[in-house]
């Protein structure tokens, strides 16, 4: 069969992210609350917020049209264009934002930015931590991969980082076994560490940018910002056009609504830029896909409008105690941060650490090497995997090693997997399997 398939697309092996959530679903449906899911990519459905989903849901399908062409809806580019800006301080940092949806989440706004913006064996360059499914996507479409190494600075690259990145390219580039760069790829919050730069190194890393597209000024700054909108805080997060507003013209931002409204089934993808390329990648799409449904778009609306007002946020997330202001995003961002510092005050004083200082996303990461190839437990486990698999079957919990995601001695910990009580709970037993006292 592989001889037959196109040789990128058989070269793909099964996600082991996917395969975790799975054996993870298994083992819930087995131990119903006494099970802790804490490997799952996606925040669980919170009481209420799910019941709204449903209502949209209905009240989009007797409302919407159908067409084979659907138009975007005006009303949710506004929307969509407002929740980033106002995670950015206000200013997106375009001159004149426009935005195209896709289908397929942010995986297909990626799979989309990697084809119009790289051609056959040009060069996807990223930090070496991050999402697993990134390299995927791009040899999917055709396009050469290259990491940088980040696993000193939790995920996060620094300006010095990409510096060194291109002094230490020849200059024999364009060849087959040199290919361009052609995209740079960032993530507003480092999959799976949680982590984001601070105002000092993006400004640094604006920088190293402009020398980037000095050395090669075709190169396309992609962005996930799939956890942008949650954040720790109401401090404005650090970007890129902030420091370098010129560079407006080549940066895009991809994300989806699928982690900030903590809907797992929205699999509406977006890409915001500047108006004209947009525009032109609108005219082009019209050839390779027909839009996103009217329903769907119907669907995302309703949810993002009665889910971003206090007390309505509240009412639909079951948090009453919620402070005034807080949308969905910003509650989901609060309760991870709420268990981020409940993990960092019972890790002080133990072998066990986490992997830098998260400042959004819904995951933490920790650094169990000091459990690998030690007898723990009454076993010895060779890799992070081997105690990811341990913690599933002795202590009810499931959690993701990071081999693929660039730090193998490591497990990420996603902080609203499951219902929060129990996450509290499997975190609680999880840390006490290592040894490590929560209620210290």
């Amino acid at each position: 069969m592989n001889r037959i398939m196109n040789a990128a697309f058989a070269a793909i092996q099964p996600s082991s992210t996917l395969a975790i959530a799975r054996a993870a679903k298994n083992m819930k449906a087995e131990h119903g609350p006494n099970f802790a899911d804490l490997a799952s990519g996606d925040v669980a459905d919170h009481g209420p917020i799910f019941t709204l989903f449903r209502e949209s849901a209905l009240t989009a399908a007797r409302v919407s049209s159908s067409s084979r062409y659907p138009t975007q809806n005006p009303e949710l580019e506004e929307a969509i264009l407002e929740l980033h800006a106002k995670v950015r301080g206000g200013n997106l940092g375009y001159r004149d934002p426009a935005i195209i949806f896709f289908g397929g989440g942010c995986k297909g706004a990626l799979s989309a930015a990697f084809k119009a913006f790289a051609s056959y064996r040009d060069l996807v360059v990223r930090g070496s931590v991050g999402w697993p499914s990134h390299p995927e996507i791009a040899a999917l479409e055709g396009r050469a991969w290259e990491t940088i190494p980040t696993e000193s600075t939790a995920g996060v690259l620094t300006g010095q980082q990409l510096l060194d990145f291109i002094s230490g390219r020849p200059r024999n580039e364009g060849l087959e076994e040199m290919p361009l760069v052609k995209i740079l790829l960032l993530e507003t919050h480092v999959n799976p560490t949680g982590v984001c730069h601070t105002a000092e190194q993006m400004q640094e890393l604006a920088e190293a940018v402009r020398a980037l597209v000095k050395r090669y000024p075709d190169c396309v700054i992609v962005i996930d910002g799939v956890y942008e909108a949650i954040t720790f805080g109401e401090k404005p997060i650090p970007h890129l056009l902030a420091y370098a507003p010129e560079l407006s013209e080549r940066v895009v931002l991809c994300g989806s609504l699928t982690k900030c409204f903590a809907l797992a089934d929205l699999r509406l993808g977006y890409m915001i830029g500047e108006k004209p390329m947009i525009d032109k990648l609108k005219s082009a799409y019209g050839h390779l896909q027909n839009g996103v449904s009217f329903f769907l778009q119907e669907t995302a609306l309703s949810v993002m409008l009665n889910g971003v007002g206090y007390p309505t946020a509240a009412e639909l997330l079951g948090d009453e105690e919620a402070p005034p202001g807080r949308s969905v995003p910003g509650l989901l961002g609060l309760w991870a941060f709420e268990r981020v510092q409940n993990i960092k005050s019972a890790l002080q004083c133990t072998i066990l650490s986490m992997v830098g200082d998260p400042t959004g996303a819904i995951y933490v990461c920790l650094d169990v090497s000091s459990f690998i190839g030690v007898e723990h437990r009454g076993q010895v486990s060779q890799d992070a995997t081997q105690i990811a698999e341990r913690l599933m079957e002795e202590a009810l919990v499931a959690t993701m090693p990071c081999g693929g995601m660039g730090l193998p001695n490591c497990l990420r910990i996603t902080l609203l997997g499951d219902q929060l009580a129990d996450v509290d709970a499997g975190i609680e037993r999880m840390l006490g399997w290592f040894g490590v006292n929560v209620a210290a």
